[in-house]
């Protein structure tokens, strides 16, 4: 495996990291839950294998993508790394991702938490694909 793809491998890891620690109950998972309307289920974790991997895929994609738009781009250290995942985030994801909390009528509370993690997981990500060249 090459540095490129295991560059690709670690961002997205990191990321994955992110939203673990997220949506814990001690930082915003108990309130995401309650805004997104569902119920702990303790013991009943049918499907969290598909759902891991097909987060964990997302990932993947999203950091290799990432990468190849650095190298077009010239981004080349963790800072400038940091600050394209902030304007990506602004530009496209939140930016595009709000019209379904509009029209679905969803708390913005709820936007904000999800958007969070979205902002802060390019971030990380955008930082070590910047640094590691």
């Amino acid at each position: 495996m090459g540095s490129a793809m295991v560059t690709v491998l670690v961002a997205a890891l990191a990321y994955q990291v992110v939203g673990f620690a997220w949506y814990t109950q001690s930082l915003f998972g108990g309130a995401w839950m309650r805004l997104a309307g569902m119920k702990a289920k303790t013991g009943n974790q049918q499907g969290m294998a598909t759902i891991l991997a097909l987060s964990t895929l997302a990932a993947v994609v999203t950091a290799y993508v990432l990468r190849k738009l650095f190298k077009y781009i010239g981004v080349n250290d963790p800072m400038g790394g940091a600050l394209a995942g902030i304007l990506l985030w602004a530009g496209l994801i939140a930016a595009m991702n709000v019209h379904g909390y509009l029209y679905k009528k969803q708390p913005m509370k709820l936007f904000l938490i999800e958007q969070g993690h979205q902002l802060v997981g390019l971030i990380v990500m955008g930082a070590i694909l910047g640094a590691w060249r």
